[in-house]
């Protein structure tokens, strides 16, 4: 707080906003990303650090207010396809993580199908191919009670490579 003549506000010069740190970071990621030669653990570090700064729903004591839905959508998606890209990058580093990240997502959004694929992945760099095999069959259900639709091809082809034993680490 900060006394402007007879008021007095917020000092914005020591405020920080969590969610242009998130959005910093995950830009600073993305950009690494994009290099040739860019330092994937550096990426990764920027990845968790701001998913670590995602606590679930913007101003949630908010919810039913119109002007909060857009941006609580948008966090929301900015924070799930962020979750989804670590846990991808993480698969043959720390598969439980990796595992973790996914079902956290799933919690968030059960129809979100990238994070299938990684948890079936997941599963697999855990020599537990059956559980990876269910997964599939759990994206199946859900997508057919939600939407009538089937998976997409590649989450297919996952399944198939996976029932098959082919390798879908490999790099």
């Amino acid at each position: 707080v900060k006394r402007y003549g007879l008021a007095y506000g917020i000092d914005f010069e020591h405020v920080w906003l969590d969610t242009e740190v998130m959005e910093q970071l995950i830009a600073a990621a993305n950009q690494i990303m994009l290099e040739k030669q860019g330092n994937v653990e550096l990426a990764i570090a920027c990845y968790d650090a701001a998913v670590k700064l995602y606590h679930g729903d913007y101003l949630p004591e908010r919810r039913y207010e119109d002007w909060t839905s857009a941006e609580r959508e948008r966090l929301q998606l900015l924070a799930l396809n962020t979750m989804t890209t670590l846990a991808d990058l993480l698969l043959r580093r720390t598969p439980l993580e990796s595992l973790r990240l996914a079902q956290r997502v799933l919690a968030v959004d059960p129809v979100w199908e990238d994070a299938y694929r990684v948890l079936m992945r997941a599963f697999v760099a855990q020599n537990n191919r059956p559980k990876a095999l269910h997964v599939y069959e759990r994206c199946v259900a859900v997508l057919d009670e939600e939407f009538g639709v089937e998976p997409l091809p590649e989450t297919t082809t996952l399944y198939e490579q996976i029932y098959q034993g082919v390798d879908v680490l490999a790099e």
